[in-house]
């Protein structure tokens, strides 16, 4: 038994009592129907070979909707869904921004679909009791996803009370993402005559050479704080240093900002800072900004996503010809380490199903439809014979027709995924990346996905992110508690480090704090579900 509220468990209390009061409930938006919390059944007469059911079953899914890829409520991906397996899947379509408040509405109001796109922590949807357990279920019904739980690193860890109710997104492909990276404007090191950094007190040095050479540049640009000193996939890694929970040398799990590594990080932050290395308004720089600035010559190194690499490099060619980013090997720290965390090759915790579903068992028949070959074509191609159609080798490759047709207009990939229903904007439990490489710009020079793969593909010092271990109920509630404790006042006192407003001589009384306030708490938590979940392998 709990023994207090999640701020999550709050709101939904609120939004219940608001409700209750107003004696009414929001609908869907974008014209979707509202969504069913069971599935609706109609006679089918026609042939049933090799579907899941004898009649006709509608399910609800919840579809977060991204403005770079509208979605279409009668894809015909969903056709080809029903077509193989007697199944209408009828998305509740919701912009993105509204997302997450437009589904505790549903939650609440007693309306929440069948299947859904996870919205915040799964632990604080599975304390409202809104997600169907599915280990058993899965285990009868659902060998094709079975076999991913039996098969995929860490999937395991995901698992609440020792259950399964919350599912994910496979690749189902080979991962080019490396993760964010060190990019530089390379034509300069050539006119400067510079060598290319191998270790971060070499990329300093350099930057520091091109902000001489360049006074009207900031040679690193960065968008926000989080890129710099929270994500993951910041350059964190690279540097020596974690921002929260991550396991040690000896397997034991530390709160990273409070450990001397994020001081060292934090050091060279604020020599850059400084020396006008770093953007010293990169507080207030936010994406658009940041890809502005990159693309008019204002900053000429980045640690980001290299997928920004062609995008900013063509608008800045139009003003200086010879300009170009590319990426640099992974940094070595200070002690020598050569280390950076990769995209994952798999997202977890990204689907739910609704406790209340009216056929579990059938729901869990079509998951399994779903993970399958046939499942995967059909969300990441669309219909064989019409969009696709299968090489000497069984490999999809797209009918050349449609190639034609979505080669030249805007945004090629994200306008052939909004027409046909499909990719990983759409419903693609099992995801095929390489589904758009014939839609990807090939210009000369360009820096594309599988030449950064090339780059790296090697290197050892690319690694996993490391998932943390499942915890109970309870401890994910205390988890959570003390990160909100923590989390506002650690980013502002971090962020004086950077910019010298706190002297990093008081960096131990900040961790000491740190760890007063639930940090070590969290420590012991994290260590205790680690012991626990190698006990039960």
């Amino acid at each position: 038994m709990r023994k207090s509220k999640t701020a999550f468990s709050w709101l939904i209390a609120v939004l219940a009592v608001t409700l209750v009061v107003s004696g009414c409930s929001q609908g869907s938006n974008n014209s979707s129907s509202s969504p069913s919390s069971s599935a609706t059944e109609a006679s089918n007469e026609g042939d049933t070979s090799g579907r899941l059911t004898d009649k006709d079953v509608e399910f609800t899914i919840a579809m977060s909707e991204n403005s770079l890829q509208p979605i279409n409520a009668d894809s015909p991906s969903l056709k080809v869904i029903y077509e193989k397996t007697g199944i209408k899947l009828k998305p509740v379509i919701i912009p993105g921004a509204d997302y997450a408040t437009k589904m505790n509405t549903l939650l609440v109001s007693g309306e929440l679909p069948d299947f859904f796109l996870l919205w915040g922590e799964p632990m604080d949807i599975y304390d409202t009791g809104a997600l169907l357990p599915m280990r058993e279920l899965i285990k009868e019904n659902a060998p094709e996803l079975q076999k991913y739980y039996d098969t995929v690193e860490n999937l395991d860890r995901t698992m609440i009370m020792d259950d399964i109710y919350t599912l994910p997104m496979i690749r189902a492909d080979e991962n080019y993402e490396k993760g964010t990276l060190p990019i530089i404007r390379t034509d300069l090191l050539e006119e400067q005559g510079l060598e290319t950094p191998t270790t971060w007190d070499e990329l300093y040095e350099v930057l520091l050479k091109l902000r001489d050479a360049y006074p009207d540049s900031i040679p690193y640009g960065a968008r926000g704080d989080n890129r710099l000193l929270v994500d993951t996939l910041s350059p964190l890694r690279s540097l020596g240093a974690h921002y929260d929970l991550y396991p040690n040398a000896d397997g034991n799990w530390e709160l990273g900002r409070a450990q001397t590594s994020y001081k060292k990080a934090l050091e060279l932050y604020n020599k850059m800072y400084e020396n006008k290395i770093l953007d010293n308004e990169y507080l207030l720089v936010d994406t658009q900004a940041w890809l502005e600035g990159l693309s008019s010559g204002k900053y000429l190194f980045f640690y980001d996503n290299p997928v920004f690499i062609d995008r900013v490099t063509q608008p800045l060619k139009q003003i200086q010809p010879n300009a170009k980013f590319e990426p640099l090997p992974i940094l070595a720290n200070d002690e020598g380490e050569r280390k950076n965390y990769k995209q994952p090759d798999h997202y977890f915790n990204r689907w739910g199903v609704n406790k209340r579903v009216s056929d579990p068992e059938l729901a869990v028949k079509f998951l399994n439809w779903l993970y399958s070959e046939e499942g995967m074509l059909a969300l990441n191609y669309g219909e064989e014979g019409v969009h696709y159609e299968l090489d000497s080798a069984g490999q999809p490759q797209w009918k050349q027709e449609i190639v034609d047709k979505y080669s030249n207009v805007e945004n090629p990939f994200y306008t052939i995924q909004s027409d046909i229903g499909i990719g990983e904007l759409f419903f693609t439990p099992v995801w095929k990346s390489s589904a758009a490489d014939q839609f990807k710009t090939t210009d000369e020079g360009s820096i594309s996905p599988l030449y950064i793969h090339n780059m790296y593909k090697d290197d050892p010092a690319i690694i996993s992110i490391p998932q943390l271990p499942p915890f109970t109920q309870e401890e994910g509630a205390e988890l959570k508690e003390i990160r909100q404790a923590i989390n506002d006042y650690s980013l502002v006192q971090l962020n004086k480090f950077v910019s010298g407003a706190k002297d990093l001589s008081e960096f131990e009384q900040f961790a000491k704090e740190i760890m007063d306030k639930g940090g070590s708490r969290m420590e012991q938590i994290a260590n205790e579900a680690e012991k626990r979940f190698q006990e039960s392998k």
